[in-house]
């Protein structure tokens, strides 16, 4: 481990500088967020703080996980996105609302960037190889740390699900805040990045332009459409299994028993039958 003092000097030539791509999407247009510019986060420990180390060490010990735990977070950490909208389209999600959240994710990383590369906050692995540790994290990052993007992302998007899917709101929380808190686990954030991901969400919202949401009665189209393909589907498997179990019936001549089983399957699947169709016919 370093001295202190040659710690300090060496993290304050420290800093991350954009690329070309990261240039061009720093620029691009935000209209979903009202007053980004008034944006305030309290400012992260500097790169050269004894407080920076000391949250090291708390990244340390959260990465100790169990294999299964570690397989979760780098599950997560690429698929959060498309885990928040499987667990909203079990109530079908339309396009609109597809496009409308692509649209959100991309605004809300170019405000991150933007954050990010004005307070230019290492990340643990930086930190730790300047005080001459090894460190390895789990996944790849290119950006400075401070705040986190996953954390931000995942609950402004969730809260913008909960908005046409309240029924499946404790479901989005907790596949958002899991996306997060894997950041530390996976060694590519400090705790207060993730923290500062949070108030920056709560911020975001607060900013959110609900005028430019998709109208919400296009979902509850869909939705029953949705419900009465489902229902169309369950009448043709059930004339399937009828067919299959009136063949059993008129070719099973093995005994009065067998026989009697089939004739009661039988009579289950039509009264289901007479169901599915008055549900066709509401």
């Amino acid at each position: 481990m370093r001295k202190f003092s040659v710690f300090c000097e060496s993290s304050n030539q420290m800093g991350y500088t954009p690329g070309q791509r990261h240039r061009f999407h720093m620029k691009r247009p935000v209209t979903l967020f009202k007053n980004i510019d008034t944006i305030n986060l309290p400012k992260p420990a500097k790169n050269n703080s004894s407080d920076l180390l000391v949250e090291l060490q708390e990244v340390r010990d959260a990465m100790i996980v169990s294999d299964e735990k570690r397989i979760d977070n780098l599950k997560i950490d690429s698929e959060y996105i498309n885990m928040l909208v499987d667990a909203a389209d079990r109530y079908f999600m339309p396009n609109t609302i597809r496009d409308f959240l692509r649209e959100a994710k991309r605004q809300i990383d170019t405000i991150t960037l933007r954050l990010k590369y004005e307070y230019n906050r290492a990340r643990p692995q930086q930190i730790a190889e300047l005080n001459g540790e090894k460190f390895t994290p789990l996944t790849s990052v290119d950006t400075p740390a401070f705040p986190s993007n996953h954390a931000v992302s995942g609950i402004v998007l969730a809260e913008i699900l909960k908005m046409y899917y309240p029924q499946v709101s404790k479901e989005l929380d907790e596949i958002a805040n899991r996306n997060a808190d894997s950041r530390v686990e996976l060694g590519v954030h400090f705790p207060s990045d993730v923290e500062a991901g949070r108030l920056l969400a709560k911020e975001l919202m607060e900013r959110f332009d609900k005028s430019q949401l998709p109208e919400k009665n296009l979902i509850e189209e869909t939705l029953k459409f949705r419900q009465f393909k489902d229902v169309q589907k369950d009448a043709k498997q059930l004339a399937k299994d009828m067919r299959k179990n009136i063949f059993i019936m008129q070719h099973t001549r093995t005994g009065e028993y067998e026989y009697a089983t089939n004739r009661d399957e039988i009579r289950k699947l039509t009264r289901k039958g007479f169901e599915i169709i008055e549900e066709i016919n509401k």
